[in-house]
C-alpha cells in the first residue's frame, strides 16, 4: 500500500489517498454488470494465480480513500456513513469522466480511529456495498493526537482499548452475495498482530495480511 496525506482545507473529506496492490485469484463478473467500461478491465485481469501455495499471486491495483479520527469516545456510524458518501461520489465522478474502454480500478474505504468503534458503526460498515476496512489504532504513549493535545489518558484506558484491531466487511473480502469487487474470493485474512511486548516507541501491534494461512509481505510495483 502507498498512501499520501491530503488533509487540509478543501480535502473533500479525505485524509489519505493512494493505492493498494492486493493479491487475487480472479476478477469477478460482478464488475461487468455495473457498466460496460468495466468489461475490458475484468477481462484483462481475469487470471488465475500460478500457485497460491507459493504465494506467486496476481496483484490488482485498488484505489484507497481513508479518513483518520482522533475522538475520545467510541466512533459512531455517522463517520462510516460520511466516508461511504465520499467514496460513492468519487466513484460516480470517475465513472462519468471515464472514456470508453478505460480500465477503472475498484475503490476501498478505510476508516482509521484512535478510539474503538461502536457496535452500530461496525454493523453499518459490514453491510456497506463498498469494500470497507475499519482500523482501530490506539494512541502511542508520548505521541500527540490529531488535535495536537498530548495523550494523557492512556493509563485510564481499558487493556482491550490498547490493542488495535482490523475489520474488513464482506464486500472487501469477497464473501458477500453482492459480488467480489476486489477479486479476493474470501481467501485473504486481515489480522491484527499483537506484539508480545510493546516496542520502545510504544507500538503494541501491527496489521498483517494472510493468504491461505501464509503471511504476505508488503509489496508495491517497482518504479
Amino acid at each position: 500500500m502507498s498512501l499520501t496525506s491530503v488533509a487540509g482545507r478543501g480535502d473533500g473529506g479525505i485524509d489519505l489517498q493512494g493505492w493498494w496492490w492486493l493479491p487475487q485469484l480472479t476478477i469477478p463478473s460482478a464488475l461487468d454488470d455495473v457498466d460496460p467500461k468495466f468489461t475490458s478491465a475484468s477481462k484483462s485481469l481475469r487470471k488465475t494465480a500460478s500457485s497460491s501455495s507459493s504465494l506467486e499471486l496476481e496483484r490488482q491495483k485498488a484505489r484507497v480513500i481513508a479518513q483518520c479520527k482522533a475522538e475520545t469516545k467510541k466512533l459512531g456510524p455517522k463517520h462510516v456513513r460520511e466516508l461511504e458518501g465520499v467514496v460513492s461520489r468519487l466513484q460516480l465522478q470517475s465513472l462519468l469522466a471515464a472514456s470508453p474502454g478505460q480500465v477503472l480500478s475498484p475503490t476501498i474505504a478505510i476508516l482509521i480511529s484512535e478510539s474503538m468503534f461502536t457496535k452500530a458503526s461496525t454493523l453499518y460498515a459490514m453491510s456497506s456495498p463498498i469494500p470497507f476496512l475499519l482500523l482501530h489504532l490506539p494512541p502511542i504513549a508520548g505521541a500527540e493526537s490529531g488535535s495536537g493535545k498530548s495523550i494523557t489518558k492512556l493509563k485510564a484506558l481499558e487493556s482491550s482499548e490498547l490493542v488495535g484491531s482490523a475489520l474488513a466487511n464482506p464486500a472487501f473480502l469477497g464473501t458477500s452475495s453482492g459480488g467480489d469487487a476486489l477479486g479476493l474470493s474470501g481467501r485473504l485474512e486481515i489480522r491484527w498482530e499483537r506484539l508480545a511486548k510493546p516496542r520502545a516507541d510504544g507500538e503494541r501491534g501491527r496489521l498483517g495480511l494472510w493468504w491461505d494461512r501464509k503471511r504476505l509481505s508488503h509489496w508495491i510495483p517497482p518504479p
